[in-house]
């Protein structure tokens, strides 16, 4: 197994809004150091991430590569499925908090704690199926916070039309990289069998149509990490590549 040529390293803060203590897994990239600044990319699903999606590994690489720039990644990962409905879900009932505790509490904590770059532009928000639909809603409630907005395979409900409804400043201010698999016709969710791929196309063409700007990839696949985590090398350069 290759050394890790990045660091992992565990913070924890706490959370007005959730009124709980949020840990949080953050990849360092090699030769980290305070004298530098780093753009960040925020993960729903941090474990997973993490583990599934071997992001600190797939960081490493493509750093080495030269093929994006050397950028810090914080996860915030979910214990359970119930904290991950009530959080990412717009029927969830922390929804709200968590979008706020996302814009309001952990961008700055991480400004504080690590060297940053403190814009829009050096800052991405992700998350897988759930995750990506409210990594979207992250985006578009702080403009001025995340200027890249990731959704892989993303599980977008009815409460996209009222954001985009919502959405009163620029949409010049968000990049947004929607990905889905080809093979994601019946995918099982809380709402029962959907056609993840169908609202994905339909997310796109309504996001367009008031003027985002939207990178949008199929890939050969379903709804599972095995996919995610190809995709992703796709996303990250999309992002922060040279």
């Amino acid at each position: 197994m290759p050394k890790r040529k990045g660091q992992m390293i565990e913070r924890t803060l706490y959370s007005s809004f959730l009124q709980e203590d949020v840990s949080l897994m953050i990849y360092l990239p090699e030769h980290y150091s305070p004298l530098y600044s780093y753009p960040t990319v925020y993960l729903q699903d941090g474990y997973d991430y993490f583990s599934l999606g071997k992001m600190a590994t797939q960081l490493d690489h493509l750093i080495a590569e030269g093929k994006i720039e050397r950028c810090i990644a914080v996860g915030v990962p979910v214990s359970d499925s119930k904290k991950r409905f009530d959080r990412y879900s717009p029927k969830g009932s922390r929804h709200q908090a968590y979008i706020r505790f996302f814009g309001e509490e952990l961008v700055s904590f991480i400004d504080h704690e690590l060297a940053t770059q403190p814009i829009s532009g050096a800052r991405a928000v992700m998350g897988d199926s759930l995750g990506g639909g409210a990594s979207l809603a992250i985006a578009m409630a702080y403009p001025h916070t995340f200027h890249y907005a990731v959704s892989q395979s993303g599980a977008f409900f009815d409460d996209l039309d009222k954001r985009i409804e919502a959405y009163t400043h620029s949409p010049a201010l968000l990049s947004i990289y929607l990905s889905i698999g080809l093979q994601e016709t019946e995918v099982s969710t809380s709402r029962g069998n959907m056609d993840l791929l169908r609202l994905n196309h339909e997310a796109k063409e309504r996001l367009e149509q008031h003027g985002f700007p939207v990178y949008f990839r199929e890939f050969e696949g379903d709804h599972t990490w095995t996919y995610w985590s190809e995709d992703l090398l796709h996303a990250l350069t999309h992002i922060w590549g040279k």
